[in-house]
């Protein structure tokens, strides 16, 4: 078999077309989450600077430090939920996808 017909079987099997769907679902809300949050902390940047630059507690630590670790910690957040799912969820249909190909060679 070559590999354009490997190649043409793999995208008309059913489960790499629901991995497909699902994959990018999932990818379009995580982007969006951090690009709502990310986007909201340039808009505070450019309308409320003096809000961002207030103290927090006494202390030299400004909420928009706090703001900035906070989208740094929610991406990475992001990156685990991703990598968790795609470990699971997604490498599971992509070796049941590689299995039933194998079987039909």
């Amino acid at each position: 078999m070559t590999q354009n017909e490997i190649y043409k079987k793999v995208k008309e099997h059913s489960k790499f077309k629901e991995l497909v769907k699902k994959r990018g679902a999932f990818v379009k809300r995580l982007s969006l989450l951090i690009f709502i949050f990310y986007f909201i902390f340039i808009l505070a940047i450019a309308f409320y600077p003096k809000v961002l630059g207030v103290t927090v507690g006494g202390s030299l630590i400004t909420v928009g430090i706090v703001l900035g670790i906070f989208i740094i910690v929610l991406s990475f957040l992001v990156v685990g939920i991703y990598t968790k799912k795609a470990n699971f969820e997604f490498d599971t249909l992509v070796a049941q996808i590689k299995q039933d190909i194998r079987l039909d060679v």
